[in-house]
């Protein structure tokens, strides 16, 4: 009898026992202060937590657009972003006016 399509055996899991991870703290989100800037942008940055991430369907080019466009900055201004599921984490210039 040949085994039908869906149908397989496996082998036994060759990379034995698997150890469980230990506590990590939870990421608060809150901001980290100023640091020193990478990349092309001047100045220290603080990191911003925005409400929107890859749950939306936004990316980083999104992102970008719209924090330029919005915030009347260059996109050399804008710092490393980081997109989580619900939202998302911008390294923008500390000296920004409180308008923008």
């Amino acid at each position: 009898d040949a085994p039908s399509a869906h149908a397989r055996e496996f082998a036994p899991d060759a990379r034995g026992e698997r150890h469980e991870r230990g506590e990590r703290p939870a990421y608060s989100g809150a901001a980290r202060g100023a640091r020193a800037s990478s990349g092309g942008t001047s100045g220290p940055l603080v990191t911003y937590r925005v409400e929107v991430g890859r749950r939306h369907g936004v990316k980083v080019g999104n992102l970008v657009g719209a924090i330029a466009n919005e915030g009347g900055l260059d996109n050399s201004q804008i710092g490393s972003i980081a997109l989580q599921g619900d939202h998302s984490f911008v390294d923008l210039p500390a000296d920004l006016p409180a308008a923008t």
